[in-house]
């Protein structure tokens, strides 16, 4: 498996590459789209409502804080980049990896 999804960017911080569902049924990490990490979410895509759930999300599947993340690429699009402060790689890979993926 490769980890093109995660990686560590430029700055020396954490970054995330999502490809992101909104209207899903219910919010969840389903895997790989191409080289990103598919997450679907329960919120539509109005106002920042999925942009918001989907911060929510990772700060708590993270264990950080929400001012801990921002969204570097990808505002108004499907594909999206998260900057993760104060977080190492691999425990972030660990946390965010779907165990049936594995």
């Amino acid at each position: 498996m490769t980890s093109n999804w995660l990686r560590t960017g430029k700055t020396g911080l954490l970054e995330i590459r999502l490809h992101v569902v909104p209207r899903a049924k219910k919010t969840s990490i389903e895997g790989l789209h191409g080289e990103r990490l598919k997450i679907r979410l329960l919120a539509q895509p109005v106002d920042g409502e999925a942009n918001e759930t989907l911060l929510r999300f990772l700060s708590k599947r993270l264990g950080v804080a929400k001012s801990q993340l921002s969204i570097l690429r990808g505002l108004q699009s499907r594909e999206k980049d998260i900057q993760v402060e104060g977080l190492d790689l691999l425990v972030a890979r660990e946390l965010l990896w779907p165990d049936k993926m594995t």
